[in-house]
């Protein structure tokens, strides 16, 4: 009777239902690990999605106020040449003579207010835009664009100046609105930034999906 105990813990661990609870619960801890695995790997695929969404979005946005700017350094540089080559006042009618000094006034105070938003904010979008686009040609085509930008405002300005010391001078010949040399150099630039910002772009959706399924398979 004292070997009764032994005997049934022997057929116990002899029996296929013990094989059998051994395999549920091996087989519970590996299945609860490998799908921890998925889950983990799903939350960081998800939070790289999230990454990919927002880093898109600041970019986007940073790449709009750039050219704002760019645009409004254009308008007031084509402007103010058309202010440079207007007739002098003296030679209109007195009815259009008030009408066009008014406007020069108007275009000369605004150009001036946003030449000073452009010494401000000139540097600040370049170094927002090399934050968010990765590369040295991002910040090398807003240095050149930035130049431009400040030589063709440069020259606008010089010519206006020089048609207030001398409104009697001869009307320029080149037209304020094309031809301009240095108008063309910053259209150029502003290419060069548009090309550089588009090859600087994060990788898609797709790409961030073949990326995470490679990983799932190397797992």
């Amino acid at each position: 009777m004292a070997d009764a105990p032994s005997s049934t813990l022997k057929d116990i661990l002899n029996s296929s239902v013990l094989v059998a609870l051994i395999t549920v619960v091996l087989g519970g801890i590996g299945g609860n690990y490998i799908l921890h695995g998925y889950q983990e790997r799903s939350r960081e695929k998800e939070q790289a999605l999230d990454d990919h969404k927002e880093l898109v979005k600041r970019q986007e946005e940073v790449a709009i106020s750039a050219f704002q700017l760019l645009g409004d350094a254009q308008y007031f540089a084509i402007a103010l040449n058309k202010v440079a080559a207007s007739p002098p006042l003296s030679a209109l009618p007195p009815a259009q003579r008030e009408m066009q000094e008014k406007n020069n006034v108007s275009i000369w105070n605004r150009s001036t207010e946003f030449l000073e938003r452009w010494e401000k904010e000139k540097t600040s979008t370049g170094m927002r835009l090399s934050y968010f686009y990765e590369g040295v040609r991002v910040r090398a085509a807003w240095m050149d664009v930035k130049e431009a930008g400040d030589v063709m405002l440069r020259a606008a300005v010089n010519r206006v100046q020089m048609r207030i010391a001398s409104p009697r001078a001869p009307l320029p010949q080149t037209s304020p609105q094309a031809g301009v040399p240095e108008k063309q150099k910053f259209d150029d630039a502003v290419t060069d930034l548009a090309d550089a910002l588009s090859s600087s772009r994060p990788p898609t959706h797709s790409t961030i999906d073949t990326q995470h399924s490679t990983i799932d398979t190397q797992h």
